[in-house]
């Protein structure tokens, strides 16, 4: 069991200063352990930070949800069981991880609450730092990824396939494409990108070097961030033009910004987010 005083109590409400505070949104029992994974390869390597594990009892009973909606969830109950019996589910894989990872799970708090995803989350966010997250599976999940991505939070998402918990972040590949976004996510994940030994800005058709390649590189450095720069030129989609290159050049993690387009556009058209997302092996690290 973890150290938790209660299994539904809320967070405590932030006051500053505060650790650097990491969540992991467990929401299925199939997926649990990957976010489980991500939290405690994170932990190994930021272990002043604060942690804690969640699950969102998503019951369409509890608030004003569609009919369709309502209609989904209540014929998932005859796969994955009832609304109690996946939390309950969930539960115990926690209690067995928290039993395994020592320390880390001994100070990772438990919390648990009712309602939408999308709710939820909004609410939990603005009390954490970082959400880390499975490949998104089915419906609670890839609620719960939108949610966390919307809630202006970095996001961590663990593939199906897990790298060493000691070489996590030694390697991080930022796709950069000299966007705002790009900005923002890397400002977000400056705890992350100051334990990596390396650090590559890969530039799909961006050319030679220039001045705003020279200002972030920069800049970087300033916040004690070392990093090089990769162009490449390509003729094909960018989503696996930056996956191969991260692949070819050993990167451990990937970071870039998320639906720069909308989250309605992006799923019209097959955006790069969607796309990294399904297909990295790699933890890919996100912020909109």
């Amino acid at each position: 069991m973890s150290g938790t005083a209660s299994d539904a109590r809320p967070l405590p409400v932030r006051t500053s200063p505060v650790p650097f505070t990491i969540a992991a949104i467990l929401p299925e029992p199939a997926t649990a352990m990957q976010a489980l994974w991500g939290l405690e390869a994170l932990a190994r390597q930021l272990p002043a930070a604060r942690l804690v594990a969640a699950h969102i009892q998503v019951d369409p009973r509890s608030y004003a949800a569609g009919q369709e909606e309502t209609d989904l969830q209540l014929m998932r109950t005859a796969t994955e069981g009832s609304v109690a019996e996946r939390a309950a589910a969930t539960r115990r894989i926690f209690d067995a991880w928290s039993r395994s990872a020592g320390s880390i799970g001994t100070r990772t708090m438990w919390h648990e609450t009712m309602g939408s995803e999308e709710t939820a989350i909004s609410e939990f966010a603005a009390q954490v730092d970082m959400i880390v997250l499975a490949r998104p599976r089915n419906l609670d999940s890839r609620d719960a990824f939108h949610a966390a991505i919307f809630s202006h939070r970095l996001v961590l998402v663990i593939p199906e396939t897990k790298s060493s918990a000691s070489t996590f972040c030694q390697h991080v590949a930022v796709g950069w494409n000299q966007a705002k976004e790009v900005d923002h996510v890397v400002l977000q994940a400056l705890p992350v990108l100051r334990l990596a030994e390396r650090v590559t800005l890969i530039s799909i058709d961006g050319g030679n070097p220039d001045p705003v390649h020279d200002y972030m590189m920069r800049a970087l450095e300033e916040v004690g961030v070392r990093s090089e720069l990769k162009t490449v030129r390509t003729r094909n989609a960018i989503a696996p033009t930056l996956l191969d290159e991260a692949r070819k050049i050993g990167a451990q993690a990937l970071l870039m910004g998320a639906y720069r387009h909308g989250q309605l556009w992006e799923q019209i058209v097959g955006g790069i987010t969607r796309e990294v997302v399904q297909n990295s092996p790699i933890p890919v690290f996100l912020a909109h």
